[in-house]
C-alpha cells in the first residue's frame, strides 16, 4: 500500500523519474526533494542508468515506498534533522514490499518502463 501512496504522492507534486550516470555504486538510486523552480514542490527519482531494467524499476518502486511511509516528515522536516524512522527496519518493509508489488501490479510497472525510456541521462558528477 505504500507504494501506491508514494506514486499518488510522486504524481500530485509533479515527480520526475531520471536516469543518472554519477553513482559510485551499481543498484543505487535516490529520492529528491525539490522546492521551488517555478513549479513548488516536486520530488526527483535518480536510477543509475548502468543498472539493469529490472533493477532500475525496483529502485522506482523502492523510493515511492520511502514517499509512501516518510511523505510528511519529507515535507516538513529540513533533511539534516534525525528522521523519526528506524531506517533498518524500514528498508526491509520498503523491500519486502518492492518484491510483492513487482509481481503483482503491471500497470504501474509499464508506466514506470515507459517512463525510463524517454530519459536521456542526467551529465556524468559523482554523488
Amino acid at each position: 500500500m505504500e507504494i501506491y501512496k508514494g506514486f499518488y504522492y510522486f504524481r500530485k507534486h509533479n515527480g520526475k523519474i531520471k536516469k543518472a550516470d554519477y553513482f559510485k555504486k551499481r543498484k543505487q538510486g535516490t529520492l529528491i526533494k525539490v522546492v521551488g523552480g517555478g513549479e513548488g514542490l516536486s520530488f526527483h527519482i535518480l536510477v543509475n542508468k548502468k543498472d539493469s531494467l529490472r533493477h532500475q524499476i525496483e529502485t522506482v518502486l523502492h523510493e515511492f515506498g520511502h514517499l509512501g511511509i516518510e511523505y510528511q516528515y519529507i515535507i516538513e522536516a529540513s533533511m539534516k534533522e534525525n528522521s523519526p524512522f528506524n531506517l533498518s527496519e524500514l528498508e526491509t518493509r520498503i523491500n519486502k514490499s518492492v518484491k510483492k508489488f513487482y509481481l503483482r501490479n503491471p500497470p504501474l510497472i509499464k508506466w514506470i518502463v515507459q517512463r525510463l525510456a524517454s530519459q536521456t541521462p542526467l551529465p556524468q558528477k559523482t554523488i
